[in-house]
């Protein structure tokens, strides 16, 4: 199943990126990848996103596991075919990203983030926050996409 590969690649990739973090980065000072604009620093994010809900780790391990076991679930039994591939695919990026930031909460009890923008005030963060953001994003680009389609099939039909 082309989703499945897609949840194991992000994965993959989130865990790769983690661990290379984890072996050069961590005690050693921020690392500018583009001066100004992005750097690499370790920070161990013991909460949700961007640290909150940080007193409230187990619940929100819960929900996180329930959303992906939902996700995951939908993929494999839907068969909505009305589903657009972007639909499907930012499901994919939720899962995979969701997968790469609890494999860090169950194993390490933290999330390791460690992208940071240097040009605006913003949390540090990893791959997995990545695809889950470009997750969100193409799901409203689907959600979008479907409405304007349904308005024009009324307005034709």
């Amino acid at each position: 199943m082309f989703e499945t590969f897609i949840i194991i690649l992000i994965t993959i990739f989130d865990q790769l990126t983690k661990y290379l973090v984890n072996i050069h980065i961590k005690d050693s000072a921020a690392i500018q990848v583009i001066p100004g604009f992005i750097s690499f620093r370790y920070h161990e994010n013991k909460g949700a996103a961007w640290g909150m809900l940080a007193d409230q780790r187990w619940v929100f391990m819960v929900i996180s596991t329930i959303a992906i076991i939902a996700i995951i679930t939908y993929l494999i039994f839907s068969k909505n075919k009305n589903d657009s591939k972007i639909f499907r695919i930012s499901l994919c990026f939720f899962a995979g990203g969701g997968i790469g930031n609890m494999i860090d909460r169950v194993v390490l009890g933290y999330v390791i983030d460690f992208l940071r923008f240097d040009f605006i005030v913003f949390p540090i963060f990893n791959v997995a926050d990545s695809f889950i953001t470009i997750g969100a994003a193409l799901m409203i680009v689907s959600l979008i996409n479907d409405f304007i389609s349904e308005l024009r099939s009324k307005h034709n039909g």
